[in-house]
C-alpha cells in the first residue's frame, strides 16, 4: 500500500500596506501592517514577512500590539480582532466593536489587565478590558461616549496616583482643529478582583491647529503622578503643536517637603495658570481627586510644506544627536522627518529629512505612516499605493546618517495574472490592480525571494502578463485599455540576471542568455517614467556606473523602494493593436503569443495569434461567443486552450510551421453551468482542466493524447464549497499516472488535489484533497508552478500565487511516497 505525506512551506510573502496612518505597529516581536484584509507580520528587522493573519472581512484600518504575542486589529466594518501566538498564530476573538470603520486604537496596562481604547466613524470612543479566562479571551465594554466631530486619532497615558487608583488620560484628534482631552478614574474592585473605570468626561479642549487634526501620540503609555510626558499633535495645517503634560498631587498647606514630593499647594497653581494663560505657551487645568494635570504648549513645529500624517514618539532613538527623545513626522510633502530637542537653544529641531525621489506618480503622494523600531536604530515608512520604506542608522567616522535599507515590498492592489519566466522559471513576473509590474527573483543566500524590477508603471489596471521570449527578457502585458505592450529588458537587468544567477546551485539555469554578449546586443541602457504614465521611453544614462550599481543591488541588499520606482523600468519596444475592448488574457509559447479581450458578442470574442519576432498580427480565431476568459499554451507542443464567459472550451494547434496556420480541433459546450474562469494543461498533455463559478472543477481527459490527433473528451468533475478561480498543473515528471493540481477558491481556500490516470485511458479519474496549502484573506486570483521540479525524483515544487488582497505568496511544497505493507 501506498502512502503519501505533503509538506508544506511559505516561502515568500509579498503585499503592500493599507493607505491609513494607524495601519503599522513596531515591538520587539515584530512590525505589523495591513495588506488590504490581511494582516502581514514581519521580522523585528522589518525585512522578512513571516506570516500572514486572516480573518477581517474589510480592509483593515489600524492595528495594535498588545503585548509580546498578542495583536489586536480593527477594521472598516467596525470589527475588533484579537489574535495570539502559541505554535502558530490564531484569532481567539473577533468582535463588533462599533457600527462604522474603527479609525484609531491605543492599548494601555494597568493593574496587571490590558486595556483597548478605540474611535470609530460612526463618531464613538469606546474603552474595553480584555479578559482572560481559560476558555478563551472576552472583551468587558468600560464606557463608551459620542463625540461632536469625527476622529481620526487617538491615544493614551496611565497615571498611577496609589496602588489601588490611576487616571486614564485620552487625547483624540479629528475633524475638529482642537485637541480634545478626556480622563477616567480606574481603581480596583476589590469585590471582583478586576480594574473597574467611571466618570469617562471630556475635560478640556486645546487649540492652536487650524485645520483636521490627522495623528496624535503620548511620548509614555505609563507614568506615575509627579512624571512628565508629552504629546504631539499633527494637523492638515500642515504644523506639528508639542504639548507638556506635568501631573501633581496638591494640599492645602505649603511646606518644603511638598515640592520635593510633587505635592503642590492648589493656590500655587492657581497663580502659575493664571499668569500663563494669555501668552503663547497657555497652560490648561485639569483637577481630578487629589491630582492635578496641566498641559502647556511646548512648541510648535512648521518645517513640513504639505499636511501631517503621522506623528510617533521614541525615547530610545539611537542617533547620537538626540538628547532624550526623539519625534518621528511623516507627511504628504514626500518627506519624513526626525526631530530632537536642543536644551542648550530650548528649541526644537529637525535632524534628518528622509524622503523618496521621483519615479511613479503614486510617490509624489507622500507618505502616510511613519514609526521607529523598539531599539530605535531603524525607521519604516509606507505611502500612497502601498509601497515601502526603510532606513537604518549607520554611523562612519563618527558621522550618524540614516541610510536606506531593504524591507518588503508588494502590490498595493489585488494581484491579477502571475507568469513564471519560461523553461527554467528563474524569475517570476507579475501584475495588478495597482497598475505596476514585478519581477521577483530567488536569493539563494537568504532562502527567499526579492523584487528585483519593475519592469512597468502604468495609467490603466494590469490584467495579464507573459514572456514573449524563452530567455525572459521581452515581456508583454495587457490592461483596461485596447493595446498590447512589449517591453524589452534594459542592460543593467541584464547584468543583474548574470551577477544574481551565477552561483553554482543555478549555474546551469543561468545558461547563455545572460552572457555579456547579450548585454551588449540589449539596445537600452534603462528607461524613464513619462508624465501620462503609459509609456517607458528608453534613455541613456548620465553616469556610466548605473548598470555596476544596479547589477550589484541584490548581491549589497540595497534594492530599496527608491531604485525600484526609479531606475528598473524596461523600456517599451513595441505596442500591437487589434483588439477594440480592454485585454482580458494572454499566453505565450516560443515565438507565439495568443491574446483575448472583453467581449458582449461573438464578433468581439476573438483570439489573435501573434508572431513575436515579426510583431506581427498572424491570425484571428474565431470560436467563443463571449469574453475569453483565459487561454493557455501546452509546454511540449504549444497546443492552444482556450475557455470563456460562454462555458466553452476550444483547443487549436499549428498545422506547420512553414505556413503558420493554426486550426481547430476540439470546440465543446456547455461545459460548466456558469462562467469559466480558468485552465491549466498537464505536463505531458494528456489532460487538462477548467475552473468555474459553479465550484466545480471538470478534468478532460483525451482517448487519444497524440497532439495531432485528439479524440474525444471525457468530463470528470469534482465540487468545492466555494466558486474555483483559478487551476494550475504541478509539472510532477516523478509520478507515474498521477497529477497534482494547485485550486484556488473564492473563499481564499489554495488546495492541492492528487488525480489518478492509472489504467487504459477510458476509465474514469480518480480525485482526492490531499491538502489545504493556505488561505488568503479574499479570492485567489492567480496561480502558477515553478516550470521545473525540484528535489530527488522531480518531486519537490514550488507554487505561486496571488489574491484579490493584494498578497503573492510563493510556497515550497514535496510530496513523499512511503509504502507500506499489510497482512
Amino acid at each position: 500500500m501506498t502512502t503519501t505525506d505533503i509538506h508544506t512551506k511559505l516561502c515568500f510573502i509579498a503585499g503592500g500596506c493599507n493607505r491609513v496612518s494607524s495601519i503599522a505597529d513596531w515591538s520587539p516581536s515584530g512590525l505589523a501592517y495591513g495588506c488590504q484584509n490581511t494582516v502581514i507580520i514581519l521580522d523585528s528587522e522589518g525585512e522578512r514577512a513571516l506570516h500572514t493573519l486572516q480573518r477581517h472581512t474589510s480592509m483593515v484600518r489600524c492595528i495594535r500590539w498588545l503585548f509580546q504575542d498578542t495583536l489586536v486589529t480593527g477594521d472598516a466594518s467596525g470589527t475588533l480582532c484579537l489574535w495570539k501566538k502559541n505554535h502558530s498564530w490564531s484569532c481567539i476573538l473577533a468582535e463588533k466593536a462599533h457600527k462604522d470603520a474603527i479609525n484609531s486604537m491605543a492599548t494601555c496596562r494597568c493593574f496587571d489587565k490590558d486595556f483597548i481604547l478605540s474611535v470609530s466613524s460612526d463618531a464613538s470612543l469606546t474603552i474595553y478590558r480584555v479578559e482572560d479566562e481559560s476558555l478563551g479571551s472576552s472583551l468587558v465594554q468600560l464606557a463608551t461616549t459620542t463625540l461632536g466631530f469625527l476622529p481620526e486619532s487617538i491615544s493614551a497615558t496611565i497615571f498611577q496616583i496609589t496602588e489601588d487608583t490611576s487616571v486614564l488620560v485620552i487625547a483624540v484628534g479629528g475633524t475638529d482643529s482642537a485637541l480634545v482631552i478626556y480622563t477616567a478614574e480606574l481603581y480596583k474592585d476589590t469585590r471582583k478582583n478586576v480594574p473597574a473605570m467611571n466618570h469617562l468626561v471630556q475635560q478640556i479642549r486645546l487649540y492652536g491647529h487650524h485645520d483636521w487634526i490627522r495623528d496624535v501620540s503620548f511620548c509614555h503609555s505609563n507614568c506615575r503622578v509627579g512624571d512628565t510626558t508629552s504629546l504631539a499633535s499633527g494637523s492638515q495645517d500642515t504644523t506639528i503643536r508639542i504639548w507638556k503634560l506635568s501631573s501633581y498631587l496638591h494640599s492645602n498647606g505649603i511646606s518644603e517637603n511638598n515640592y520635593q514630593n510633587n505635592h503642590i499647594p492648589s493656590h500655587e497653581l492657581d497663580k502659575e495658570y493664571l499668569d500663563c494663560s494669555s501668552s503663547f505657551f497657555k497652560k490648561y487645568r485639569i483637577s481630578i481627586g487629589s491630582a492635578t494635570f496641566i498641559f502647556t504648549s511646548e512648541a510648535l513645529l512648521s518645517e513640513h510644506e504639505d499636511r501631517i500624517c503621522s506623528v510617533r514618539w521614541s525615547t530610545n532613538c539611537k542617533d547620537s544627536r538626540v538628547t532624550e527623545r526623539a519625534l518621528l513626522s511623516s507627511s504628504c510633502d514626500q518627506s519624513v522627518l526626525v526631530w530632537s530637542y536642543f536644551q542648550t537653544e530650548g528649541v526644537w529641531m529637525p535632524l534628518e529629512r528622509l524622503t523618496s525621489f521621483g519615479g511613479a506618480p503614486f510617490t509624489f503622494a507622500g507618505f502616510f505612516g511613519a514609526y521607529f523600531s523598539p531599539r530605535g536604530d531603524s525607521i519604516w515608512a509606507h505611502g500612497y499605493q502601498g509601497q515601502m520604506y526603510r532606513w537604518k542608522l549607520t554611523t562612519t567616522n563618527h558621522n550618524t546618517e540614516w541610510t536606506n535599507a531593504v524591507t518588503v515590498t508588494g502590490h498595493g492592489k489585488g494581484v491579477s495574472e502571475l507568469c513564471w519566466k519560461p523553461v527554467d522559471g528563474l524569475f517570476l513576473a507579475s501584475v495588478s490592480l495597482d497598475q505596476t509590474s514585478r519581477i521577483f527573483a530567488p536569493i539563494r543566500e537568504k532562502e527567499t525571494f526579492m523584487e528585483i524590477a519593475r519592469p512597468q508603471v502604468h495609467g490603466h489596471d494590469l490584467f495579464t502578463v507573459g514572456f514573449s521570449r524563452e530567455d525572459g527578457l521581452e515581456l508583454i502585458s495587457g490592461a483596461e485599455e485596447k493595446v498590447i505592450r512589449v517591453f524589452g529588458a534594459p542592460k543593467p537587468f541584464v547584468a543583474l540576471c548574470r551577477n544574481l544567477f551565477s552561483s553554482s546551485e543555478t549555474k546551469e539555469l543561468a545558461n547563455s542568455y545572460y552572457s555579456e554578449q547579450v548585454e551588449e546586443e540589449t539596445s537600452a541602457m534603462m528607461a524613464d517614467w513619462t508624465a501620462l504614465g503609459l509609456t517607458n521611453k528608453a534613455i541613456a544614462p548620465n553616469e556610466s556606473s548605473y548598470t555596476t550599481t544596479y547589477s550589484n543591488a541584490c548581491l549589497a541588499d540595497h534594492m530599496t523602494e527608491n531604485l525600484l520606482s526609479q531606475g528598473t523600468l524596461w523600456p517599451e519596444v513595441a505596442k500591437l493593436y487589434g483588439h477594440g475592448n480592454p485585454l482580458s488574457t494572454c499566453s505565450c509559447w516560443k515565438k507565439w503569443a495568443a491574446s483575448a479581450s472583453h467581449a458582449q458578442a461573438p464578433k468581439d470574442a476573438f483570439i489573435i495569434l501573434w508572431d513575436m519576432e515579426k510583431r506581427e498580427k498572424k491570425q484571428m480565431l474565431y470560436c467563443h461567443d463571449l469574453t475569453v476568459t483565459r487561454c493557455i499554451f501546452s509546454s511540449l507542443h504549444g497546443l492552444l486552450l482556450s475557455v470563456s464567459r460562454d462555458r466553452s472550451f476550444a483547443i487549436h494547434r499549428q498545422e506547420d510551421e512553414c505556413s503558420g496556420t493554426w486550426t481547430q480541433v476540439v470546440h465543446q459546450k456547455n461545459v460548466h453551468q456558469r462562467i469559466i474562469y480558468d485552465a491549466s494543461w498537464s505536463h505531458d498533455e494528456r489532460l487538462f482542466c477548467t475552473a468555474s463559478r459553479d465550484k466545480c472543477v471538470k478534468f478532460h481527459w483525451g482517448r487519444d493524447a497524440s497532439p495531432h490527433a485528439i479524440g474525444e473528451y471525457t468530463n470528470v468533475c469534482y465540487m468545492f464549497d466555494s466558486c474555483v478561480r483559478c487551476v494550475s498543473f504541478a509539472p510532477n515528471r516523478g509520478f507515474c499516472h498521477r497529477y497534482f493540481l494547485a485550486v484556488g477558491l473564492d473563499s481564499g481556500q489554495v488546495c492541492l488535489l492528487e488525480v489518478d490516470s492509472s489504467g487504459d485511458g477510458t476509465a474514469a479519474l480518480k480525485v482526492d484533497v490531499m491538502t489545504n496549502i493556505d488561505c488568503f484573506g479574499s479570492s485567489v486570483s492567480t496561480l502558477r508552478f515553478h516550470p521545473r521540479p525540484q528535489g530527488e525524483n522531480g518531486t519537490q515544487w514550488l507554487l505561486a500565487a496571488g489574491g484579490a488582497d493584494a498578497t503573492l505568496r510563493i510556497y515550497q511544497i514535496e510530496v513523499i511516497d512511503k509504502s507500506e505493507s499489510h497482512l
